[in-house]
């Protein structure tokens, strides 16, 4: 006991913010009839703030208007197609009625008679990790699903409109990747995990839980059953982190009870002001995850108690990230059978970096004699390790919890 007291009192001197990824989007339509490209433009108001300076003088959207005309463009055979004036007072660009957390914007461009067209965007690109969602759509046919970054600001159009194909999945796999390298929360919950793990089985109950959860979350996607609007501000990834480290921890200890009961203690002592603030579901939801995880522990048998940690912890973090790129993509309002390979290559992009993690610790642990003469014969160093996990977990759920 008094060394867990001694890794808690560790935990609070390593307390560091650990934060999720850095989700900033935003959304466009583009419709080619004839000569003509109309555009609508969505900028949610937490990405106008990297526009609009604060305690600006002039309106939001006038600025976001002026911002998006220097950055969105369409050329035709090499020469920029002109922002049409559409009249009455409007201008080149038209603000459309503003919704509650999103400026709308239109604008039409008339192209020239022959050539290829490109569609270029390059808003927001300063933005670190920004990703603009789009849809495209020609002569009046099914819109495809299109993604512009800071990287790849282009689309051509073919010139048939038969020949017009949505992203491959293979380039929703690579903001799966990044989604979880930029994410230090769900990092640090694979590292915790590999902490827990024991065994071989251990790593097939990893992968079968995420697996599981993701395929869960996607049916339910697409099938339209619930899209929970999550974004980067939910602390449940870090209550998962939390857990799973304070698991590593419960674990190793001779006396497992001392260590559930000042585990659960912390948690309802830090969720139980939420009951009666602004967050009350978000505090029961953690008070289950929390019942969940430490009633696992009370299992006799420390291998099977730690399987089933894992097996559970993997299976609910996966059910709620595998609702990020469906809840992303919610504005543009993407048909079931469009968002199928879309989420379908995000999640299994994400699921694989995931697994990738706990491998490449497993390979440094078993191939780099350095890192076993580092680590103590009483595994200090892993329990130190934990404590310091713990510390992120609990800082980014408080802080996200009362935000």
């Amino acid at each position: 006991m008094q060394r867990f007291v001694a890794l808690l009192l560790l935990s609070l001197f390593a307390a560091a913010p650990a934060h999720a990824e850095t989700r900033n989007v935003d959304y466009s339509q583009w419709s080619m009839i004839g000569n003509t490209v109309y555009t609508r433009y969505t900028v949610p108001a937490s990405e106008a703030k990297f526009v609009v300076p604060p305690n600006s003088k002039r309106p939001a959207d006038k600025i976001l208007a002026e911002y998006l005309l220097a950055h969105v463009s369409v050329s035709r055979d090499g020469e920029d197609c002109e922002a049409i004036d559409q009249g009455q007072e409007i201008g080149q660009i038209n603000t459309l009625a503003f919704t509650p957390g999103r400026y709308l914007f239109e604008i039409q461009y008339l192209c020239g008679a022959k050539g290829a067209v490109s569609l270029s965007n390059t808003a927001f690109a300063e933005v670190p990790a920004h990703t603009n969602f789009a849809r495209v759509q020609m002569s009046g046919g099914d819109f495809v699903q299109h993604v512009f970054t800071a990287g790849a600001p282009r689309f051509d159009l073919p010139n048939a409109p038969d020949d017009l194909r949505s992203d491959s999945m293979f380039r929703y796999g690579v903001l799966g990747f990044l989604h979880v390298t930029r994410s230090l929360d769900i990092l640090l919950f694979m590292a915790a995990i590999f902490l827990v793990a024991r065994a071989r089985r251990d790593y097939v109950f990893a992968a079968c839980g995420l697996g599981l959860g993701y395929v869960l979350a996607l049916l339910a996607s697409v099938c339209r059953l619930t899209i929970p609007h999550l974004g980067s501000g939910v602390p449940f990834n870090a209550l998962l982190v939390f857990l799973a480290a304070a698991s590593a921890l419960v674990l190793r200890q001779d006396h497992r009870r001392n260590g559930i009961v000042t585990i659960a203690t912390i948690v309802v002592l830090a969720v139980l002001p939420a009951v009666f603030l602004h967050n009350a579901a978000g505090a029961a939801a953690s008070l289950a995850m929390t019942l969940a995880a430490v009633s696992t522990l009370w299992l006799p048998n420390r291998a099977i108690a730690g399987s089933t940690v894992i097996a559970v912890s993997c299976f609910v973090f996966a059910l709620l990230d595998g609702f990020v790129l469906a809840s992303d993509v919610s504005v543009l309002a993407i048909p079931g059978w469009s968002l199928m390979p879309m989420a379908l290559g995000f999640d299994a992009g994400a699921w694989l970096t995931e697994m990738a993690l706990p491998v490449c610790l497993a390979i440094a642990w078993l191939f780099v004699p350095r890192v076993k003469r580092q680590v103590p014969q009483d595994g200090f160093l892993a329990d130190a390790t934990a404590a310091v996990f713990l510390s992120c977990g609990i800082f980014w759920f408080l802080t996200r919890l009362y935000a």
